[in-house]
């Protein structure tokens, strides 16, 4: 097994680090940052494509989390634990580019942070919640 490098400096290593991954239907993989004091929001979401090359697609985030798409990879998920909301996008496979973002959730902190997150085979999302006090 080897290991490549494919980029040296996505995030600001002192202040942001890579938190949760995965790809989509196209082969993309996506993954987002998190900032290390965790109430900034100076984080991102970022798309590597096949090529290797990487594009920042969402800013302005605390902590990603929470990505899945639908079945039909036509409507992505995201979520930012420290801002207690899910979004939902219209998302295009061919493009790789989320559009018409809005609120799919806001979640209650005492019942846990969006976290990481799956949609079944029906369409549900399901977020876990991290730290509930329920």
């Amino acid at each position: 097994m080897s290991i490549e490098t494919i980029a040296d400096e996505v995030t600001d290593k002192t202040q942001t680090r890579l938190n949760d991954g995965r790809c989509d239907r196209a082969g993309q993989f996506w993954v987002g940052a998190m900032d290390l004091e965790k109430h900034r929001r100076i984080a991102s979401l970022y798309r590597v494509d096949p090529d290797l090359s990487i594009h920042k697609v969402i800013d302005e985030l605390i902590v990603s989390n929470g990505l899945a798409w639908n079945p039909d990879g036509c409507t992505m998920y995201h979520s930012d634990s420290r801002q207690n909301i899910i979004w939902s996008y219209d998302f295009g496979l061919d493009t790789g580019v989320p559009g018409n973002r809005r609120v799919f959730a806001e979640t209650n902190p005492d019942e846990g942070l969006p976290d990481g997150a799956a949609v079944d085979a029906e369409g549900c999302y399901w977020s876990a919640g991290v730290r509930g006090v329920v």
